[in-house]
């Protein structure tokens, strides 16, 4: 069989793909959908993220860190703070979680300090 040919797979019992639900956080504590988030044209700096398996109905949070236990802090705006760090989505507790959007609403450090002990 050469590869442009499509061969049947019907005869493989492959398994329906995972049907999730994401709404990312902007850095103002913003929610947005991820049909919303790719539409946009200027896509804004996104800092944490919700996952909700379809079936299931269970949430998997996720912030965005560095490879330590310090969350994204977005009113850091110094250049080698955004460049030395590589920063990545971390899955993180339900207080955790809570604590960090109060911080990007509220703007108060203590919150994130409180988030990043609990991780």
């Amino acid at each position: 069989m050469s590869r442009n040919e499509q061969e049947n797979l019907d005869h493989l019992d492959l398994p329906d793909p995972v049907q999730t639900t994401a709404v990312y956080i902007t850095i103002n504590g913003e929610e947005i959908d991820r049909t919303e988030y790719n539409s946009m044209e200027k896509q804004p700096k996104i800092c944490a993220k919700k996952i909700t398996h379809n079936e299931t109905g269970k949430t998997t949070l996720f912030i965005l860190c560095d490879s330590g236990a310090q969350m994204f802090d977005p009113r850091n705006t110094d250049v080698r703070y955004l460049r030395r760090n590589v920063w990545q989505f971390r899955r993180v507790s339900g207080t955790s979680f809570d604590l960090y959007m109060k911080f990007l609403k509220q703007k108060y450090t203590s919150l994130l300090q409180q988030a990043q002990r609990r991780l």
